[in-house]
């Protein structure tokens, strides 16, 4: 449904939505009844908060479609920030559940990565629910929590991508030249880690991050 565009997207949206409804109350059950057995619960916490992102895809664009009523709009509006908000609260309760076993000791390699992904996931929610300072902020520290590091590319480009929905697109273009100062500064040490923490390999982010601040040099003139 992702990779499809306009009206067969939202056929397939539609038609998955009861498969997420579903997946959301086995992984549910999954958390209680597992919550003893913590590895396996915090995975089905993660998921299910995931899902819940997912599932507020739908009626997020079924809202948009001209002929829907408005009483029917504002409900699906509703249930789409209901999903966000619980997704939220997902990422939010397991990020500070997995801190706290993090003050006691130092986690295993798979729950290190899921605590990371927790902080990028309510940063990218927080983005889409239109709570783009929140989000900027979230991002921000993230970037110091893993400063020097890969993970720290995708928050700074996150807070950046925040910076140009508040409009502020000087602030913009400065994250993402900090962006290739951070990536410079990232020991090579870490190259195998690039695609197992963010999108791109090292080379990859060279790359984009080349070309995003060519185009600063072009609309800025290079200040």
């Amino acid at each position: 449904a992702e990779r499809a565009q306009g009206a067969k997207r939202l056929e397939l949206l539609r038609a998955n939505q009861p498969i997420l409804e579903e997946a959301i109350r086995r992984l549910d059950e999954a958390v209680t009844r597992y919550w003893d057995i913590t590895p396996r619960a915090e995975s089905a916490a993660y998921l299910a908060a995931r899902t819940h992102v997912l599932a507020a895809e739908w009626p997020r664009m079924e809202a948009q479609l001209p002929d829907i009523l408005d009483a029917a709009k504002r409900t699906l509006h509703a249930r789409a920030k209901l999903e966000l908000e619980t997704a939220l609260d997902g990422f939010n309760s397991l990020r500070k559940h997995l801190a706290r076993r993090e003050d006691e000791h130092r986690l295993p390699e798979k729950e290190q990565a899921m605590l990371r992904n927790c902080f990028l996931a309510e940063a990218d929610t927080l983005r889409e629910m239109n709570r783009f300072e929140e989000a900027a902020d979230t991002y921000r520290a993230v970037s110091l929590r893993y400063m020097n590091e890969p993970p720290a590319l995708e928050a700074i480009l996150g807070q950046a991508r925040c910076a140009k929905d508040l409009g502020r697109e000087q602030e913009a273009g400065l994250l993402i030249r900090r962006a290739n100062v951070v990536l410079k500064r990232i020991p090579n040490e870490w190259n195998g880690k690039f695609e197992e923490t963010t999108r791109f390999d090292r080379n990859g982010w060279e790359k984009l991050l080349s070309w995003m601040t060519k185009r600063l040099d072009v609309t800025t003139g290079g200040v």
